[in-house]
């Protein structure tokens, strides 16, 4: 509330006065009305004004919540991408392990041309299977073909895979001044 000023009582005219007295009952009002609203709100700023730099400091405070809240949203979005890229290469690994087992089981032994065509068929369909995975999308963007992740990364046309994708990494900002890499480009995973 406010302090109450004293009211000199010589030579003031009654008008004086009265209006000082009328001044200081309005003063104490609106400090009372302003107590109220800071009560039953929970607040104690309305305006900017009534106290610009609480009012600066809660502003700063506000911003920096919703670029946390944005770094939160990045995180996630940066993790589901990455888990599925990690998905994505432990098939690979699957796919290349199972493959090499089988060429692995008919060179330099004593194996029919039959079991030597068959493997060879096997290793056509894991290179169709690892372009497909090559060619993984996720939220609309393709994982590996590296910042240019709208573009189909790899072509196969039955003799050659072809790369369209690029060497760069995007890059999403996990907290205050972090850069983190979110994929990984297709050449350095697939050769």
């Amino acid at each position: 509330m406010t302090r109450i000023s004293p009211i000199p009582t010589t030579r003031a005219s009654n008008l004086l006065i009265t209006q000082r007295l009328t001044q200081q009952v309005q003063n104490d009002q609106l400090a009372l009305f302003q107590a109220q609203n800071q009560v039953s709100t929970g607040r104690r700023l309305f305006l900017p004004s009534d106290d610009p730099t609480a009012a600066l400091r809660g502003m700063n405070l506000q911003r920096l919540l919703e670029r946390r809240e944005q770094l939160a949203t990045n995180l996630n979005g940066s993790n589901s991408f990455l888990a599925a890229a990690d998905t994505a290469l432990g098939n690979v690994s699957n796919i290349i392990t199972r493959v090499r087992g089988e060429a692995l089981g008919v060179a330099n032994t004593v194996s029919t041309e039959g079991d030597r065509q068959s493997v060879i068929e096997q290793i056509d369909r894991a290179l169709e299977q690892l372009v497909n995975i090559g060619n993984t999308t996720i939220q609309g963007r393709f994982l590996f073909s590296g910042s240019r992740s709208l573009v189909q990364p790899f072509d196969y046309n039955g003799a050659f895979v072809e790369y369209h994708g690029n060497e760069k990494t995007l890059r999403s900002h996990v907290d205050l001044g972090l850069l983190f890499d979110t994929n990984v480009p297709g050449s350095q995973v697939f050769g």
